[in-house]
């Protein structure tokens, strides 16, 4: 059976990154250097400050204004 229940990658995208995906605390930090060019994409190591978590945030085009 399927849960219509959003996974945990799935609550974080729609949060845009709120908060920390093991505790849930806000305190996040994302530090210089900042964004990492990888396979086409961008990409950035975050930290929790609450609980020193560690994880990767990716990245893509979504699109372009002039």
């Amino acid at each position: 059976s399927s849960s219509s229940y959003p996974t945990s990658v799935e609550r974080y995208l729609l949060s845009q990154g709120s908060f920390c995906p093991a505790c849930g605390s806000a305190e996040l930090d994302r530090a210089p250097p900042g964004f990492v060019p990888e396979n086409g994409k961008l990409s950035m190591w975050v930290g929790c400050d609450s609980c020193r978590h560690v994880w990767k945030e990716t990245y893509r085009l979504e699109a372009y204004s002039e």
